[in-house]
């Protein structure tokens, strides 16, 4: 389509889509978009940490940020798709490892939001409501 309305006279570009991935394997939660290089070459750089069970691996070209694996913490992953479609670039992609998400993004630190608090974990049995957590409900 960009090719014919160029054709036809009208300016437009091709904005490259990225294919995104996302699941959770039995409460592992996992995240990957863009490509997944396997080896460096001219331009391509490639950064993996591995920490306990956290696994982050991000693929770098020319400066910017063209994909990414996330295992176990997830929470970078909406900023790094931001910094993928914006193709920012990343001067030190080492401090994307040691950074808070907070600082990186701007955005205030979690504050004591607890996903179970609003989706209690039904097969467990587990409430909260002004009481201790237990699997019978409310003590």
């Amino acid at each position: 389509m960009v090719a014919g309305a160029n054709m036809a006279g009208v300016h437009r570009t091709y904005v490259h889509n990225f294919s995104l991935n996302a699941m959770n394997l039995y409460g592992l939660q996992v995240a990957s978009a863009g490509h997944p290089y396997e080896q460096e070459g001219e331009e391509i750089r490639v950064f993996q940490e591995e920490k306990a069970d956290n696994y982050q691996k991000l693929v770098l070209k020319a400066g910017a940020l063209i994909g990414f694996i996330l295992i176990g913490d997830t929470s970078r992953a909406g900023l790094l798709i931001r910094w993928m479609k914006r193709r920012d670039r990343i001067a030190d992609p080492s401090e994307l490892f040691a950074r808070s998400i907070h600082v990186l993004s701007g955005l205030p630190p979690n504050r004591g939001f607890r996903h179970g608090v609003l989706w209690p974990h039904t097969t467990a049995g587990l409430q909260r409501f002004r009481g201790k957590w237990t699997t019978d409900g409310l003590t």
